[in-house]
C-alpha cells in the first residue's frame, strides 16, 4: 500500500501544481483589467495610473481593456462570467448596481457584487463636490441656500444621469434643505458640468476629478466636499461635515480591483499584496491626488470585503433617502 499512497500524494502535488492560478509563479502572463466605462472617464484615468504600479508588482504586464456600455455593466458581466484565474479583472465603483437600482423602471441587475466577484483591494476613493455656476453670485454653501429657497422654483440642478452618485447626493440635499428645484439628468458629467459652467444649470454634484479643470479655470465654484477630510486637490473647500450637516460623510466612492468570484485564493492572495504595494507608493498617490483621488483604504482580502460590504450599506441607505425626496 505504501508505493500506491506515495504515487497518489505525488500526482495530487503535480496536479496541483499545473494549475498556473495556484502555482507560486502567478501571474506568468499578462493580466487584463477591464474598465466598464469609456476612457477618458476618472475610473479610467485611476485604472491607467494604478495598472503601471501593479505591473511592476507582479512582474508581468497589466493592459487595460474599456468594455462600456449600460452604466457598466457590460464591463461586469464580462468579467464576472470569465474564466476565474487571476487573468481577467475588473476596476470598478462597487456601488452601481445599488445606485442603478434605484433608477425609475431600471431593468434588474445581475451583478451581485460580492457573490460576482472577490474584492481585491481599494485603489483610491473619490469625494463629491457641490459645483455652482458663477451667475448664482454666491461665494460659500449657506448664501447658496439662502438664494435657492428665497427664489422657489426658479433654479434647475443637473446631474451625471439617474442613479450616478451625483444625482443621489443631489436629491439628499434637496429633501435635507426643502428646496424647490427642477431636476435635469444628463448623459454623464461632463455636459452637465458645461451647462452649469454656462450659466444653463445652477448646480449639480459630481467627482472633483470631473470638474477640477473648470474649477481651476474659475468657470464653477466648489462650495463643500462630501468626504471625512479636506482633499489635496482643493484644500479651501470645506466638507459638508464641517458646515454643520455631519449626516453627509458616507456618499464617497472607492474604486476597487475584483477578481470574478471562484478565483483561487493564491491568486487573489498575489494581486492583494501588488495593490497594497500600489497603495504605498508615494509617487502613485500624488498622481492620483492630482486628479482629485484619495489614498484608499489599506486592507487584506477579508478587510477589503468587509470595506466593499460597508461602502454598498452607506449606498444603499443614501439611495432610500434620496428615494423619499422624490
Amino acid at each position: 500500500m505504501r508505493p500506491v499512497f506515495a504515487f497518489g500524494t505525488l500526482m495530487l502535488a503535480l496536479l496541483a501544481g499545473a494549475d498556473p492560478a495556484r502555482a507560486a509563479d502567478y501571474p506568468e502572463r499578462a493580466v487584463k483589467v477591464v474598465v466598464p466605462f469609456p476612457a477618458g472617464g476618472f475610473i479610467d484615468a485611476v485604472a491607467r495610473i494604478a495598472t503601471q504600479r501593479l505591473s511592476v508588482g507582479l512582474g508581468q504586464p497589466v493592459i487595460v481593456e474599456n468594455r462600456a456600455g449600460a452604466g457598466g455593466r457590460i464591463g461586469e458581466e464580462y468579467v464576472a462570467n470569465a474564466n476565474p484565474d487571476g487573468y481577467t479583472l475588473l476596476i470598478d465603483i462597487v456601488t452601481r448596481p445599488t445606485l442603478m437600482h434605484a433608477v425609475n423602471n431600471a431593468e434588474p441587475e445581475t451583478i451581485d457584487i460580492l457573490r460576482s466577484f472577490v474584492p481585491i483591494g481599494a485603489i483610491g476613493s473619490s469625494p463629491t463636490v457641490l459645483d455652482v455656476s458663477p451667475a448664482l453670485g454666491v461665494k460659500d454653501f449657506a448664501s447658496f441656500v439662502r438664494k435657492i429657497k428665497s427664489e422657489p422654483g426658479t433654479h434647475s440642478y443637473a446631474s451625471a444621469g439617474l442613479g450616478t452618485p451625483s444625482y443621489i447626493v443631489s436629491a439628499q440635499l434637496v429633501r435635507e434643505f426643502g428646496f424647490n428645484v427642477v431636476h435635469t439628468p444628463y448623459r454623464g458629467g461632463a455636459p452637465a458640468l458645461q451647462d452649469v459652467a454656462a450659466g444653463v444649470m445652477s448646480w449639480m454634484v459630481d467627482t472633483p476629478s470631473t470638474s477640477l479643470g473648470l474649477v481651476q479655470a474659475g468657470k464653477v465654484v466648489p462650495l463643500f466636499i462630501v468626504y471625512p477630510v479636506r482633499v489635496k486637490a482643493l484644500p479651501d473647500v470645506p466638507t459638508l461635515a464641517e458646515l454643520g450637516y455631519p449626516s453627509f460623510k458616507d456618499e464617497i466612492m472607492t474604486i476597487y480591483l475584483l477578481a470574478p468570484a471562484g478565483t483561487p485564493t493564491a491568486a487573489a492572495a498575489r494581486l492583494s499584496t501588488a495593490v497594497i504595494g500600489l497603495q504605498g507608493d508615494a509617487a502613485v498617490r500624488s498622481r492620483l491626488e492630482k486628479i482629485a483621488i484619495e489614498p484608499a483604504p489599506v486592507g487584506d482580502l477579508a478587510a477589503t470585503r468587509a470595506q466593499v460590504s460597508g461602502q454598498i450599506a452607506a449606498w444603499d441607505r443614501a439611495v432610500k433617502q434620496a428615494q423619499a425626496a422624490q
